[in-house]
């Protein structure tokens, strides 16, 4: 049972990867989940420093 998981999982992958290699124009619709979470992971890092930045700016002197 885990041998024929093994296997079709395997085989699943590799048709994956032909069908990555064969047709370029799939390839923008298989990357896009890397691409948003690149794009979000961009956003909260931009705005975490603003944050810092602006909390800074605003500590008051003591």
């Amino acid at each position: 049972m885990i041998n024929f998981i093994i296997v079709a999982v395997t085989i699943l992958v590799g048709a994956l990867i032909l069908i990555w290699w064969l047709y370029p124009l799939v390839r923008p619709w298989m990357e896009a989940p890397k691409h948003r979470f690149l794009a979000q992971e961009a956003r909260i890092e931009s705005a975490r420093r603003k944050e810092v930045a602006g909390s800074d700016q605003k500590r008051p002197e003591v």
